[in-house]
């Protein structure tokens, strides 16, 4: 879950750090104290989707990108992960300001999943997911990652109340959605396996349960 006041605080300490430093270290090594991680970065955009800034989030994702390829342990997927959030992020700042609203709408259900998980409340954060999941949908369509995280989190909710047989369907989506997307060599891709094959083995089927856990164990 993301939380919100994380920026502001950096930027206060860094300003703070900035006062005291500045009379002692050069510029460009106090530039390079305070060059942000690709974890701020990620922080960064996730509070300005919250406000619908999806214009602004696509620029900072750009600045994510260009560290990731600048890091030489930074992995393949890690690279493709952030150009893809720079091409759904410009995409979505193309949509009409209403569209973008709904978008920031479900972004945000995403803190009241997470409250609900932490409570125990597992009807009520199926109930976000599902809302989350119809905005998404009908705005973004079936070939984006947002809607795969929607479709996995549902079926796992539902599957946390005992609905295995309306989990089954949806971890199968999200999976072949992953699958399309990402490729078959992605950390999520391997989340999805492993969660299908557990609601497989759930049901009794452990035949078929069985070479899926090993496509994620190889994976």
């Amino acid at each position: 879950m993301r939380r919100e006041g994380y920026v502001t605080a950096l930027r206060a300490t860094s300003l703070a750090l900035g006062i005291v430093l500045v009379c002692v270290i050069p510029t460009a090594a106090l530039a390079e104290e305070v060059e942000p991680t690709a974890e701020a970065l990620e922080e960064q955009i996730w509070e300005l989707r919250l406000q619908a800034s999806y214009a602004e989030a696509a620029e900072v994702a750009r600045e994510l990108l260009a560290l990731r390829n600048g890091d030489p342990d930074a992995a393949p997927f890690e690279i493709a992960d952030a150009e893809r959030l720079v091409e759904a992020l410009q995409h979505t700042a193309g949509l009409p300001d209403d569209s973008q609203q709904e978008l920031a709408l479900a972004d945000s259900l995403t803190e009241v999943v997470g409250t609900c998980w932490e409570d125990g409340r597992y009807t009520e954060a199926a109930t976000a997911v599902q809302r989350q999941l119809e905005i998404r949908r009908r705005l973004l369509g079936d070939t984006n990652r947002d809607v795969a995280v929607s479709l996995n989190d549902l079926a796992f909710f539902l599957d946390v109340r005992g609905d295995h047989a309306g989990a089954e369907p949806l971890y199968r989506e999200a999976l072949a959605m992953r699958r399309r997307l990402l490729g078959d060599e992605h950390p999520d891709v391997a989340a999805s396996l492993s969660n299908f094959a557990t609601i497989l083995y759930t049901q009794g089927d452990y035949g078929g349960a069985e070479p899926i856990y090993r496509e994620a164990l190889a994976m």
